[in-house]
């Protein structure tokens, strides 16, 4: 079963003694500058868990048929919480000078809460902060505008397409016009947020040339510069895309189709 209450997890485990590592062909001790090596100044924090979208290429599709109960779908922590974790941090790994929050569903915080953790956290944390995982619908100027003063400096977007039959095949609710806005609210911030990230599906055997114009001619829609994610398309056991795949002849052979891809 799902925890319904994130804040009973502890906080990455990020302590140095009795760690190992395989740094160059060998088994290390885990020590604080091997730790600043590989984390390269970034910390990665995930203040909820879970997705309340159905996209047919993800397998979070698979999460939600399994966890059916929509409360559990999407779980937050409380912003204190958040915070404690990054306060940890600062005190253990003096060397990190960006956080970045990689979950799937930071943005439906409520904008109350948006404005909450951007006061604490310019208050007590004061790094730059990348926030991945935004979509067309949840950005808005109500949550953008306390992040910004927060110390938001970066923000990844999913786009994946801008062909109106692949993005249905994806199950991506948005029109393109909803995109353009987000992307055009973006670049009205371009000082603070000067390279914003967006997520693009590729190599896409379903879709046809067309398409893949039909997209590239949206994306000269999109106000520059941006810097593009490039994802080739996997089909993974138990999405819907995969079902598809399989009925279209694309996967006869899991191992060499799927896992060996």
């Amino acid at each position: 079963r799902l925890v319904p209450n994130l804040d009973s997890i502890p906080f990455q485990d990020y302590d140095l003694e009795g760690h190992y590592i395989l740094h160059r062909n060998r088994i290390h001790e885990m020590t604080l500058e091997l730790l600043d090596f590989y984390l390269e100044g970034n910390y990665w924090a995930f203040p909820t868990r879970g997705c309340p979208y159905a996209c047919t290429y993800c397998i979070n599709e698979v999460f939600n048929d399994m966890f059916a109960d929509p409360k559990e779908l999407v779980r937050k922590r409380s912003i204190d919480d958040v915070i404690k974790e990054l306060l940890e941090v600062r005190k253990k790994m003096p060397s990190i000078n960006q956080i970045t929050f990689d979950d799937d569903a930071f943005m439906l915080y409520s904008t109350q809460q948006i404005k909450e953790f951007s006061e604490k956290y310019k208050k007590y944390i004061g790094l730059p902060l990348e926030i991945g995982g935004a979509t067309p619908k949840t950005l808005t100027r109500e949550k953008l505008l306390p992040l910004i003063d927060g110390g938001l400096t970066s923000v990844r977007m999913g786009i994946e397409s801008g062909a109106e039959r692949t993005k249905k095949a994806y199950k991506r609710k948005y029109t393109n016009a909803t995109v353009e806005k987000a992307a055009n609210l973006l670049h009205e911030f371009r000082e603070e947020i000067p390279l914003p990230r967006y997520d693009m599906i590729i190599n896409n055997p379903l879709e046809n040339d067309e398409e893949v114009v039909e997209t590239l001619m949206f994306l000269t829609k999109i106000p520059v510069p941006y810097e593009m994610n490039l994802f080739s398309l996997s089909f993974y056991p138990g999405t819907e895309l995969y079902d598809i795949a399989k009925q279209e002849g694309i996967i006869n052979d899991d191992l060499n189709d799927v896992y060996r891809k």
